[in-house]
């Protein structure tokens, strides 16, 4: 491919300085947001990672969110992503504004990176008129404002880097190519796909294919090596996050896919209203006869009959074509299912594609300038708009739900919130207990067999003092994960409640089964054994309560009650 054409940067510091500005502008308020969404799981409520560098060689040979939930089977490997956060939480420990400024400088360091990227291929001006249109492209805005997408800002910025290497073909510079691209794979299985892109590369550029462009399945072999050796993955992923998983065969499956498709192009044509969540049952399932599947195999048959009319003559919108396709392809799940149905996260790459196509296409066009001026205000607005409601996971949840009704997910989040604000106060708000009670019973109408939310459900009538209705909830959360040991022991405590000391027994124990180490179990069963005058076994299950856990404070006070009861003396330890 010939050049588009070839300029000098004048001044580089000022088109730097204009992109660092354009950052802080656009996304600069988020220095005052705190945590949201699934940066508890990866960041504040991940034990590994608050272990700072300590935690690293756990967290590099384990999966992303093993800190948090211990699952030995899990999808998601980023030792990268993992490690980086551990050093954050080193140094910044649990003050989220500092992470948002870093969020803030990957993604100026993105639209560094691209510009210096596009100078390539197009004029100078066309270059920085892209790179300011994808800067303020709204559905960044989930990338920017969660402080957990650092995973997909640092594939962004490290494909980018080791494009420009690539593109340096000197042998030196290709070795900084392959550890940018390892990085990148380390960083999310996301980036996996483009090791197609530097053979692409030397096609565009000269029509041939060059054997270094195929060293790049090394890195990848490499990560799927240790992805194989470190984790065990999930065979059956969980409906409530994606609603393919539901889907009737490969047949409803694939025309999903498709109709994903096309909503994540209408996504990019019309970015409103944005949402963090589009879980089950958002999309409704439906096979091919819908047409939004067959519009969306349309639109991507026309781009792969781009590709393929240009082959021996490859332009840069046939390879931009190319690039939008492997970097949403593993989005459409025609292959394996993800554990999301749908995410504006994923657009980050996708959405370079389709801003640079639209310069290209229409940058001769006389009402070019009118277009940039018209999409960067539009965007801009709603980018804007947009970022106040990532301030915290009470502002977010509120403000996506009436955007995302039929989401299970959704309406179980704000639920959640609801419920973590009521019992919070000293005295507790029925009133955000009855606007929880009304959300779970919402999300339960729409998917009814996720034990969370059965369980939640449960604790939320517990709060309200509905004990029969609590009862009957945890009993469907015992009945779809069998295993709650949660559950077992808040029937234990309505048992309790109701007298019934003998079935409260049963449950406490069995909630002791299944996890030995529950301290507040082991607590509730001293208490039953203390009122019944069991002091010897009492005293045995105090004691291993204060042993889990040093400052249950009701486990302290029964154990100095029995102790007495027993003629023991208390030591100074503990007391």
């Amino acid at each position: 491919m010939k050049e588009l054409s070839k300029g000098k940067i004048h001044s580089p510091w000022l088109v730097s300085a204009l992109l660092l500005l354009l950052s802080f502008v656009l996304y600069g308020r988020s220095l005052n947001h705190e945590f949201a969404v699934d940066d508890y799981p990866a960041i504040v409520n991940n034990t590994l990672v608050k272990k700072g560098v300590v935690g690293i060689p756990k967290l590099v040979t384990h999966s992303f969110y093993y800190g948090y939930d211990r699952r030995k089977e899990a999808n998601e490997y980023r030792p990268f992503v993992s490690a980086f956060f551990a050093l954050e939480y080193q140094v910044f420990g649990s003050h989220a504004g500092w992470y948002h400024l870093l969020n803030i400088l990957l993604y100026f360091g993105i639209l560094w990176s691209l510009f210096l990227l596009l100078k390539n291929w197009l004029d100078i001006r066309s270059a920085l008129i892209a790179t300011i249109l994808f800067a303020m492209v709204p559905v960044h805005s989930e990338v920017v404002l969660n402080v957990k997408a650092q995973d997909d800002l640092w594939v962004c910025l490290f494909i980018l880097l080791s494009f420009q290497f690539y593109l340096k073909e000197k042998r030196n510079f290709l070795a900084w190519s392959l550890v940018f691209y390892t990085l990148a794979v380390f960083s999310k299985a996301s980036a996996l796909p483009f090791l197609l892109i530097f053979p692409s590369l030397d096609w565009l550029r000269t029509n041939k294919l060059k054997k270094q462009g195929f060293l790049f399945i090394l890195p990848a072999a490499l990560y799927l090596i240790a992805r194989h050796a470190f984790i065990e993955g999930v065979e059956k992923i969980d409906v409530v996050n994606n609603a393919l998983a539901f889907s009737s065969g490969y047949s409803e499956q694939s025309a999903m896919g498709f109709a994903l498709f096309y909503q994540y192009i209408l996504k990019l044509l019309f970015p409103y209203p944005l949402s963090w969540d589009y879980s089950y049952n958002h999309f409704a399932l439906h096979g091919w006869m819908h047409w939004q599947s067959i519009v969306g195999l349309l639109l991507f048959l026309a781009l792969v009959y781009l590709i393929l009319r240009s082959w021996k003559k490859p332009t840069l919108i046939s390879w931009l074509s190319f690039f939008f396709l492997l970097s949403i392809g593993l989005y459409l799940q025609l292959v394996i299912l993800i554990e999301s149905t749908f995410a504006e996260r994923f657009l980050l790459l996708p959405s370079l594609a389709f801003v640079v196509a639209l310069v290209v296409l229409f940058r001769e066009k006389k009402w070019a300038n009118g277009l940039w001026i018209t999409l960067g205000i539009a965007w801009a607005a709603i980018v804007w708009a947009r970022v106040p409601d990532w301030k915290n996971n009470t502002h977010l949840f509120s403000a996506d739900i009436s955007k995302v009704p039929n989401s299970t997910r959704a309406n179980t989040a704000l639920a959640f919130n609801l419920y973590e604000r009521a019992i919070a106060t000293e005295n507790t708000n029925e009133k955000l207990l009855l606007e929880s009670a009304e959300y779970y019973r919402k999300a339960i109408n729409i998917y009814g067999n996720d034990g969370s939310t059965w369980y939640n459900y449960g604790m939320c009538n517990l709060a309200l003092g509905e004990y029969t209705m609590a009862e009957l909830c945890f009993k469907d959360c015992l009945r779809l994960e069998p295993e709650h040991t949660l559950a077992f022991n808040n029937l234990g405590n309505i048992q309790y409640l109701k007298g019934e000391h003998e079935l409260a027994k049963y449950y406490y124990t069995k909630a002791i089964q299944i996890d030995p180490k529950n301290s507040e179990a082991w607590s509730n069963l001293g208490a039953e054994y203390l009122l019944s005058g069991r002091n010897d076994s009492a005293y045995y299950a105090l004691e291993t309560a204060v042993h889990l856990d040093p400052k249950n404070e009701n486990a302290i006070y029964n154990r100095n009650v029995v102790m007495k009861r027993l003629g023991i003396t208390p030591t100074s330890s503990g007391q």
